[in-house]
């Protein structure tokens, strides 16, 4: 089962991990492989686009997930506390309080 295209986004809440480990972390947690497949930038811009996005949105996508690929996005900020009230969770947690 293919999960995810390693594309950028957003943690809300969850402490940093490497990219990489996550559908390790989900494969444990349900049970079964998951595996993640690396989708060409290219490719990606284009299915955006005739998924309904427009280019702009798709080209700042596209610019999002190079930069996580270098790891530009690794970083932790003190927002999750500050915002949420509570201290980052790990992504296991995370995946296995979102399998209930």
């Amino acid at each position: 089962m293919v999960v995810a295209a390693r594309a950028a986004g957003v943690r809300k809440g969850v402490k940093l991990s490497a990219i990489g480990t996550g559908e390790e972390v989900l494969g444990e947690t349900l049970g079964r492989p998951v595996e993640t497949a690396d989708v060409p930038l290219e490719v990606y811009r284009t299915r955006l686009i005739a998924a309904g996005a427009d280019a702009e949105f798709a080209d700042v996508a596209v610019d999002g997930s190079r930069l996580v690929a270098r790891d530009g996005n690794a970083r932790l900020t003190p927002d999750v506390e500050r915002v949420l009230g509570r201290s980052p969770r790990t992504f296991r947690t995370w995946a296995a309080d979102h399998l209930r």
